[in-house]
């Protein structure tokens, strides 16, 4: 079972945190010809914690890439609009 889930809702991508012991999460998205559309870097308060990233993100299918202390998680997302 992973440890990090992302989950589209209406439009709002949030990340799901499960026991991830990290203070710092670094955000990457990009589009599947490999072209960086967005970066966040946030801190985090607590390892199970919902995190909602604010991107308006035009109809297709998006690589999201998240990395926490020297784990790496990568989900590929599709929005629809």
């Amino acid at each position: 079972k992973d440890n990090i889930s992302i989950a589209t809702n209406n439009n709002i991508i949030s990340i799901k945190l499960n026991e991830v012991n990290t203070e710092q999460l670094s955000i990457i998205i990009s589009d599947l010809l490999g072209k960086t559309i967005y970066t966040e870097n946030i801190q985090v308060s607590q390892s199970n914690s919902k995190i909602p990233i604010n991107i308006n993100l035009n109809t297709g299918t998006y690589l999201f890439k998240v990395i926490a202390g020297n784990k790496e998680y990568t989900q590929k997302i599709e929005i629809v609009r």
